[in-house]
């Protein structure tokens, strides 16, 4: 069976899909994921995007880290696009160089799709980016991201992380 995205200007949903389509092909590849912990995160975060579209506001995150090195996420911010009230809505996959560090800074690299909301239009980027992470395998800690998608994408924010056991039948 093959599976298909379709984002179009007529879609309502193009990054939901996306990310749907992102968390059963993660479920399918990983399937020792029931037997180890999952991480379950959620974050705030500032961001402001420049060049194509000057985006500039804050929001909220929502991630799932199964085990490995990948890291699913949807975020969603409210700001000022060019002086008119906006959203951006973003779905992520990412991949963590030590997803384990418990001291100092960890390098991921993530890409994904995002789409700028204003009342007139819906604009839809793909976006990539490199960050870093402040002691990933601990319960909370800062991020820096910098990238491209929508022009030029900066985010800071703090995470804090919530260890799932693992479900036994």
């Amino acid at each position: 069976m093959r599976n298909e995205i379709r984002c179009s200007s007529q879609s309502p949903f193009p990054i939901a899909h996306s990310a749907l389509l992102a968390l059963s092909c993660i479920r399918v590849a990983s399937p020792g994921t029931a037997q180890a912990q999952q991480i379950r995160e959620v974050q705030v975060h500032a961001l402001a995007a420049v060049f194509a579209d000057r985006l500039l506001g804050g929001g909220v995150g929502f991630a799932l880290r199964p085990p490995g090195r990948v890291r699913l996420a949807l975020t969603a911010t409210a700001g000022d696009l060019r002086g008119a009230l906006a959203g951006r809505g973003e779905a992520l996959v990412s991949f963590h160089v030590d997803p384990e560090r418990r001291v100092g800074p960890a390098p991921y690299a993530a890409a994904g799709l995002a789409a700028n909301v204003t009342r007139r239009a819906i604009r839809g980027y793909v976006e990539l980016l490199l960050g870093l992470e402040a002691s990933p395998g601990r319960s909370s800690g800062w991020f820096l991201e910098a990238g491209v998608g929508g022009g030029m994408r900066v985010a800071m924010g703090y995470r804090i992380r919530h260890r799932v056991p693992p479900h036994r039948p």
